[in-house]
């Protein structure tokens, strides 16, 4: 079975399989669940494989994920950089924008993922 171009192993919760793709987090996980009347630790292997088929197209056709997200953010940042901003620099550069303190508080100086980075620099 395969949601977003990923391969879903049913022996896992349906919050495994569903939070690492990009798009679905927490909060939109627990819409999803909440939508669907499943509570937070379901199986995926308790469902039928027709029910987990039809969940698994709800949320391709319902929810922008993993592909379709990074679309729009890196036409976000190409719109920053097109315009020469600040906030396009800072973002290319992965760090935070919004005037966070970085050198003492590396929480908010976290850089972003490497492999993302990748990714950007070949689309642009």
């Amino acid at each position: 079975m395969f949601l977003a171009r990923k391969h879903l192993n049913l022996s896992q919760t349906i919050a495994s399989a569903l939070t690492p793709l990009r798009g679905i987090g927490l909060t939109r996980f627990r819409l999803i669940m909440t939508r669907f009347s499943r509570t937070r630790k379901s199986m995926l292997d308790a469902m039928n494989k027709h029910n987990v088929y039809s969940f698994a197209s709800n949320i391709d056709k319902s929810y922008s994920t993993d592909e379709q997200v990074l679309k729009i953010e890196i036409k976000r940042l190409r719109k920053h950089l097109k315009n020469g901003s600040y906030r396009g620099i800072r973002m290319l550069q992965g760090l935070p924008s919004h005037g966070q303190r970085t050198h003492t508080n590396h929480s908010t100086a976290r850089k972003m993922k490497v492999k993302y980075y990748k990714i950007i620099k070949r689309s642009l």
